[in-house]
């Protein structure tokens, strides 16, 4: 994994410029450095490397083949039957993946390039015979991209805090940073700053240096109008097996030491198994462990680290670490993140990297397979709206309103509560908000001047979601992997584990496997009330019954009672009237107030002061202020 960079055009000391651009991101490529200058088309690329295949001084970047120059982050994983296409027309230097990428584009040409490709990556090659830039990201959203175009110059940089070095890159887009508010991430092809954009995942950007104009193509994505293929059981079992044991074993190509998240769920120890038959007994496992019950998992993942016989080391976290880890990453957050698993995420990748360079993850089934209970609750809301409205707004609701707080892990009430908030809105609205921090209501407190909250989301979706999507579960599919996998999760696996000089890889996001999953009709996912179901018959063939059928346990920690707590010190801090009103938009009484409810246990706030605290410490460690 590495950190990429690069200007093209008439900005002021652009060397100067781009080193700084690149010293941004040297936490994610502190291996080898290297630029690329082209004086007379003033095309400026950088690089920071983090070395993982080949890693000889001949896998160093920028690299250069022909008229082709390219700065690359990420790994291809199918780089190997590439090369066995390529060799023939080729003399290599080097055993890099990033070799393989620049030789391909050279002879297939962008497109066809892509279309051969499997992996997570962001890149851009300069053909400065063509005098075309091209900037592309991954299909899913693995590796983040962001960019800035004016008239006469283009910037590009793995992370935002980059563009910190650019005069026109200062001003924070306040409907933007409402849509952080309501969603807990900005999302793609937003940013938080005016003027810088993020490639959307699937996308490839084309620059033409000559005008500098931009040409957006997707040249990848889901059909979320797509009808589901009827396959049987044993079927759809087979194949996501066989897709899913190569997924795992491409995911393990490495020249340096690799390991694997494993939290005792489904997810990661169905890959921790496939890994261990392939690698054998020296695998080795990393997990948090908690004293909170609710939240701690340390029994299923120590069960299988024995039941598959591999290396197993644990990282126990109290509140003291959590408020080390948050001043820790809050300099290396790009965008305000309001997920709370970063925490646990990045003191994970903070031992992992003890020991090994890349690991392996389970992110992305969940979405796949209908895993959340938020895609529960979508099936329980027909059933919820059919009881009459008056005995609903009367009694059921003022019940739920009186339930006692609870900051344990996926607490009944909490999930009650965010049920009844939103369960009379329409499907997409509905499910963004029952993931959201603050809601309409809260918002119209929260700010100083006027903002149509709810237009804000309602515009964003009109443009970026097809509104000829033909069931409600086609649709939550393709938002939770267009919107919350790549912006939230996605990002925060990057962040934290980036931080580290950890590579981290999901090989339930081959896109080959998502497609199959995609295509699936959504009985095979959520048969009845049964969540994860073809995924929890695949995984019964490898994993104890237990492992497989176990309730669903967020990977978060126990904030809530911190923030009454432990953190409260911490947190008044931050959010303090100086702090806020740095932000000019946010009402300081309506936020002391929540903190307020919070500690005095009236209010189960921690999701809204954790968006606010995070929004804080970053706009503190971007502006320096």
């Amino acid at each position: 994994m590495c950190g990429i960079a690069g200007l093209a055009g008439d900005f002021p000391q652009p060397e100067n410029l781009l080193q700084k651009m690149k010293f941004s991101t040297k936490h994610r490529g502190p291996d080898q450095d290297g630029v690329f200058i082209d004086y007379a088309n003033k095309i400026f690329l950088g690089h920071q490397r983090l070395s993982i295949i080949d890693c000889s001084i001949n896998g160093k970047q920028p690299m250069r083949k022909g008229p082709a120059v390219i700065v690359f982050n990420g790994e291809i994983y199918n780089y190997k039957d590439l090369y066995k296409e390529l060799q023939n027309d080729f003399d290599f230097s080097s055993a890099s993946d990033t070799e393989v990428l620049l030789a391909g584009y050279l002879k297939y040409g962008i497109n066809q390039l892509l279309e051969k490709i499997t992996g997570m990556f962001a890149f851009c090659i300069y053909d400065d015979r063509k005098k075309l830039l091209f900037l592309v990201r991954d299909r899913l959203g693995e590796k983040p991209l962001y960019y800035y175009s004016s008239q006469g110059k283009f910037a590009f940089a793995s992370e935002l805090k980059s563009f910190r070095h650019l005069s026109e890159a200062q001003e924070i887009d306040f409907t933007n940073l409402d849509h952080y508010l309501t969603l807990g991430y900005v999302p793609a092809p937003l940013s938080i700053i005016k003027n810088v954009k993020k490639l959307q995942p699937g996308c490839l950007l084309t620059v033409d240096l000559s005008n500098f104009h931009c040409q957006m193509e997707k040249y990848w994505d889901l059909d979320p109008t797509i009808n589901k293929q009827s396959l049987s059981e044993q079927d759809a079992i087979d194949k996501i097996t066989e897709l899913l044991k190569k997924s795992v074993s491409q995911s393990l190509n490495s020249d340096v030491p690799l390991g694997i998240f494993l939290s005792g769920g489904i997810d990661s120890s169905l890959i921790a198994c496939l890994a261990k038959n392939i690698l054998g007994n020296k695998t080795k496992t990393f997990s948090v462990i908690y004293d909170n019950k609710s939240f701690d998992e340390s029994q299923y993942s120590r069960q299988m680290a024995k039941y598959l016989g591999i290396e197993h080391m644990e990282l126990p976290i109290n509140s003291n670490d959590a408020k080390n880890a948050i001043m820790d990453f809050s300099s290396f957050i790009d965008e305000p993140l309001a997920d709370m698993s970063i925490i646990p995420t990045y003191l994970l990748s903070k031992l992992t990297r003890k020991h090994v360079t890349v690991a392996l993850g389970g992110d992305g089934a969940d979405e796949m397979f209908i895993g959340y209970p938020t895609h529960l609750a979508h099936k329980l809301v027909n059933v919820y709206n059919l009881i009459p409205e008056s005995l609903r707004k009367n009694f059921i609701e003022k019940l739920i309103s009186h339930l006692p707080i609870s900051h344990k892990d996926f607490s009944i009430e909490f999930k009650l509560k965010r049920f009844i908030g939103s369960a009379n809105l329409e499907p997409q609205l509905r499910h963004f908000c029952w993931q959201s921090q603050f809601n309409y209501n809260e918002k119209k407190l929260l700010y100083n001047r006027e903002f149509n909250a709810e237009q804000n989301l309602t515009d964003f979706l009109h443009h970026h979601i097809p509104t000829d999507i033909i069931s409600i579960f086609n649709l939550i599919e393709y938002l939770d992997l267009k919107f919350y996998l790549p912006n939230d999760i996605l990002a925060k696996v990057d962040i934290a584990s980036m931080a580290n000089s950890l590579e981290v890889r999901a090989p339930y996001l081959n896109h080959h496997l998502v497609e199959f999953v995609y295509s699936l009709d959504e009985k095979l996912k959520l048969k009845l009330f049964r969540q994860k179901y073809i995924l929890k018959k695949v995984a019964a063939k490898f994993l104890p019954a237990n492992i497989v059928y176990r309730k669903k346990h967020g990977f978060g920690i126990p904030l809530g009672q911190w923030l009454k707590e432990d953190l409260s010190e911490y947190a008044a801090e931050i959010l303090s009237r100086q702090n806020v009103e740095k932000i000019p938009v946010l009402n300081f009484q309506y936020i002391n107030k929540l903190f307020n409810e919070h500690k005095n246990g009236a209010k189960d706030n921690r999701k809204q002061l954790w968006a606010l605290i995070t929004l804080l410490n970053w706009h503190q460690s971007y502006y320096g202020t």
